[in-house]
């Protein structure tokens, strides 16, 4: 239920990648340090490395993000 939560409140950064949008939601704010990731792969790597191209930092997203925790991932 909280993947589908966030799947919706996120949909236009999402724009179809679940994965793409967890790599550089953490570039976005100046909050975020650190990343854990499991990539297993060589490929798993070199597409990680193709999400982080041309990202910009948007801290209103961490704001979304902490709205829609408080809330218990139930905002319509």
């Amino acid at each position: 239920a909280r993947r589908q939560a966030v799947a919706r409140y996120f949909a236009t950064e999402i724009n179809g990648s679940m994965t793409r949008f967890a790599l550089r939601f953490p570039l976005f704010s100046e909050r975020i340090a650190s990343v854990i990731t499991g990539l297993n792969t060589e490929q798993q790597v070199r597409e990680a490395v193709g999400y982080l191209d041309d990202v910009s930092p948007r801290p209103q997203l961490t704001e979304k993000a902490l709205n829609l925790w408080q809330s218990g991932f139930d905002i319509a």
